[in-house]
């Protein structure tokens, strides 16, 4: 008997799920989200969650709340408005703002960027959905869709993909929207679990562009390694100096996580040619004979 009342609660949770596009207030959700920061080589661990309902222009919306990985120092960073089919989220409350799509899966998968979304001029993204399917995660079946996005057309500099998980949000953050909300939102964050009503429902290891050495909170990052780098900016050449000998590399990648120059540190001060780069911020990681960061820089090339 206790059997099948356990199967009964567990096809109505499903069934509960699977109807709805986002979750609701009484669903206590809360997600953890990986965030990968190229300026330290760390990674740090964030809590969101509800807050309450506010209505911004009319329209009803929920407060989409960031923690630190100890649910402490909590604030409001965006606000969710949920509807049928399609989920909405903006930053402020103000009426000048326009919220901005996050998923929208009454559309069927595209051929064309033209098809799809028109996301503005933030960025100046375009996207569409490539494929639509049902996914069992934690054996929950969710409908997913595969959303190619496109920074900067038509050059397309920059072109990656999200995963739309209905009744959770992006797999790549639960309140990503498709458009960037800020640099680099398109490489550095990951969603790692979903709970709802404290009940786990979905879960993958983070994968970014280089693996992190730390986990850690928000107020612990720390970047003690004594390294020097002069001139900074430069135009050609650039000196690393470092206090202590050893088994260093040199990594300079661009904020992609690309690696475009990489070198060993054979003294204990190296002269790099920068040259070829082009103008803008880079980011200079020390590491040691064990592949971990234990610095990282900012360098500015004119």
């Amino acid at each position: 008997m206790k059997k099948r009342i356990c199967f009964f609660l567990v096809m109505i949770i499903c069934m509960k799920i699977k109807s709805q596009s986002f979750p609701s207030i009484s669903d206590n959700p809360s997600w953890k989200v990986g965030v990968w920061n190229f300026f330290t080589a760390n990674c740090e661990a964030y809590n969101w969650k509800y807050g309450g309902t506010v209505n911004i222009c009319g329209k009803t919306y929920i407060e989409a709340i960031e923690c630190d990985y100890l649910n402490s120092n909590c604030q409001t960073k965006g606000y969710i408005r949920i509807n049928g089919k399609r989920v909405y989220i903006r930053k402020t409350t103000s009426c000048v703002e326009t919220e901005k799509l996050m998923y929208d899966f009454s559309i069927s998968p595209v051929s064309d960027y033209t098809m799809a979304y028109n996301l503005g001029t933030y960025d100046s993204t375009i996207a569409k959905v490539t494929y639509t399917q049902s996914v069992n995660y934690q054996n929950v079946a969710r409908l997913t869709q595969s959303i190619t996005y496109t920074i900067d057309p038509p050059a397309n500099n920059y072109s990656d993909n999200m995963y739309a998980i209905e009744g959770i949000g992006n797999d790549i953050h639960p309140f990503f929207p498709l458009i960037c909300f800020g640099d680099f939102c398109e490489t550095n964050l990951k969603l790692i679990e979903y709970k709802q009503n404290n009940i786990l429902l979905y879960s993958k290891n983070p994968v970014f562009p280089i693996a992190c050495n730390n986990w850690v909170g928000i107020n612990e990052l720390k970047n003690d390694f004594n390294v020097q780098l002069f001139p900074n900016p430069t135009e050609d050449l650039l000196n690393v100096v470092v206090e202590n000998t050893g088994k260093y590399t040199i990594t300079i990648i661009d904020s992609y996580g690309k690696i475009l120059i990489e070198q060993p540190m054979l003294t204990v001060k190296e002269t790099i040619d920068v040259s070829h780069l082009s103008s803008g911020l880079y980011i200079l990681q020390l590491k040691n004979e064990n592949n971990f960061a234990v610095a990282s820089r900012k360098i500015v090339k004119k």
